[in-house]
């Protein structure tokens, strides 16, 4: 693996972006966040400057699967919560037409069916997906004194 001096002592994932930083004295102290980006995904192999293949003979080859799925789902998450907040803004908006009318009742109803679908869906999908993660790397890192939490 590379060398511990350029290794942050936590990262911090989320849906576009990842921070990392030092602990010291039981305080955390961001060091860096990166640039928000659409459908991110954190890889563990590019952060540490490592090839996918030195991360494989080091990991084991499951997390070639693992990285695999959880990139796709990550896409999925994104993608489910893009569509949930354009719905939600759509429903603000119709919202009004449905004062008027029924068929603005109507489509302000099934555009919020869209918005909650969507928002629980991607929901869901983080909470599995992390606590997935969580799990199966947990186990293959915590052999390098890595601790996922």
């Amino acid at each position: 693996m590379q060398d511990d001096a350029n290794i942050a002592d936590f990262y911090d994932i989320g849906l576009w972006g990842y921070c990392e930083g030092n602990s010291t004295d039981s305080k955390d102290t961001v060091s860096s966040c990166t640039d928000p980006k659409a459908q991110f995904y954190f890889n563990p192999a590019s952060v540490l400057g490592l090839s996918e293949t030195q991360l494989e003979e080091e990991l084991g080859s499951s997390m070639k699967k693992i990285m695999k799925v959880y990139k796709a789902v990550s896409k999925w998450m994104f993608i489910a919560y893009l569509v949930a907040f354009i719905a939600t803004c759509a429903q603000v908006l119709l919202g009004v037409f449905a004062i008027f009318s029924r068929w603005g009742s109507c489509v302000t109803t099934i555009i919020s069916i869209v918005s909650f679908l969507f928002t629980l869906g991607a929901s869901l999908t983080s909470t599995i997906m992390f606590s997935i993660a969580k799990g199966s790397l947990g186990s293959a890192l915590k052999v390098y004194g890595i601790e996922v939490g």
